[in-house]
């Protein structure tokens, strides 16, 4: 029996399990699922320390550097920039609808569906990006892993819509969970953001580079821009981990005037970053500029109130982190857990949860929609929070684009 042939009865086997045992079957579907997802999480963070090493430590660091001296981070970044813009422009193509805001209209409209035979460039494409110092996060390729994932499992079993809709939510969850060792965020990330639960979801506006630029170029002129603000605020440069446990664990001593221009920067450049191209989310780009924004703000309360009324600057640096994640995302309890679950610090649990609230209603007045959900009212889809709805022809889009 040939190996296609076997295939079809696993299919077909599968299918009638899953009909016959009901939710017994879609916990083994989803357990199945979370093993192959953090499986592919693993992958896909050894692909970004191998990638780290190619670009910034022999390409830059031995080759470079010793011809151009510092702008050898510079160059390396741009053709990082140019390889990743050709991987997307070549396999991937013009997206009208990616990352997170892909994952929720294929969930919400389109039963499941997603172009997961993309997934593989795309990982590839965001592990080059990460590894070589673009200003984005993992978040979002993981959070892509995972769905496409769930919904290339859905059509090797043929789920129906209802129930790929939950695998494929699940599928976001294990890998969040994976990717920040966060679990309980990851299940509320998937009811608040892929599932279109109450919260909406807003962030800040993308810049976007000159749309008549051949995509490879454009990549590599965010890369050069990128590096080259590296070059005055290295800090910057990847997930900026490292900063984040240096401010948060108090070990270096950062000035009021470095941690803003920190935040800004990475504003502008994770913007520069993703609008050219790069491959990547804004999780962690949140993260890093709200402990630097919060760390700030605790050294100037600190400066001006009496000692003994205000904490460290370390607690406001870490309220930081759940308030901006809040304000970009739209999900607080996402942020509220994930803060928690990286710190394990419940004494600051009320601090995180009461300024994470007020950024939701401070940034919900000046931006109603903002990074997901404004990608799809681009398309004319407008989700009613809490419920999906039905969009025909945008389904049978997607059922077209995952062939």
């Amino acid at each position: 029996m040939n190996l296609l042939r076997r295939l079809h009865l696993l299919r077909g086997t599968g299918w009638r399990l899953f009909r016959i045992g009901g939710l017994q079957s879609l916990l083994i579907l989803a357990t199945l699922l979370g093993v192959g997802a953090a499986f592919a999480i693993w992958v896909y963070r050894e692909l970004i320390d191998f990638f780290g090493v190619v670009f910034r430590e022999q390409l830059a660091g031995a080759w470079l550097s010793p011809i151009v001296g510092a702008l050898g981070g510079v160059l390396a970044l741009a053709l990082a920039g140019a390889l990743v813009g050709w991987l997307m422009g070549r396999f991937v193509g013009d997206e009208k609808v990616h990352g997170v805001a892909g994952v929720i209209e294929g969930v919400n409209v389109a039963g499941g569906r997603l172009p997961y035979r993309k997934l593989p460039v795309k990982a590839l494409s965001s592990s080059i990006s990460l590894g070589a110092g673009a200003s984005t996060g993992p978040e979002d390729p993981s959070v892509q892993i995972g769905a496409n994932l769930g919904s290339w499992l859905c059509a090797l079993f043929r789920v129906d819509e209802d129930h790929a809709r939950l695998l494929v939510a699940a599928g976001v969850a294990a890998a969040v969970a994976s990717a920040f060792k966060a679990p309980i965020a990851g299940v509320f990330f998937a009811l608040e953001v892929v599932l279109n639960g109450v919260f909406e979801a807003r962030s800040f506006s993308i810049i976007v580079l000159a749309s008549v630029v051949p995509r490879p170029a454009k990549t590599a002129l965010a890369g050069a821009i990128v590096g080259v603000v590296g070059l005055a605020l290295p800090g910057i440069l990847g997930i900026g981990r490292e900063e984040m446990n240096a401010v948060l664990g108090g070990r270096d001593s950062y000035a009021v005037g470095l941690l803003l221009a920190l935040g800004v920067a990475k504003i502008v450049m994770t913007a520069v970053s993703i609008g050219g191209g790069f491959v990547g989310g804004v999780f962690a780009p949140s993260l890093f500029v709200g402990t630097m924004f919060g760390a700030a703000y605790g050294h100037i309360i600190g400066a001006v109130m009496p000692t003994g009324w205000v904490g460290v600057p370390q607690e406001y640096a870490i309220a930081g982190m759940a308030a901006v994640m809040a304000g970009v995302v739209r999900a607080p309890m996402t942020a509220v857990l994930i803060v928690f679950e990286l710190t394990n610090d419940y004494r600051l649990i009320l601090p995180i949860m009461l300024t994470t609230v007020i950024c939701v209603l401070v940034a919900e007045r000046f931006e109603r929609d903002g990074l997901y959900l404004k990608s799809l009212k681009k398309l004319g889809i407008v989700l009613p929070f809490g419920r999906e709805i039905e969009c025909p022809q945008i389904s049978f889009a997607m059922r077209g684009r995952c062939r």
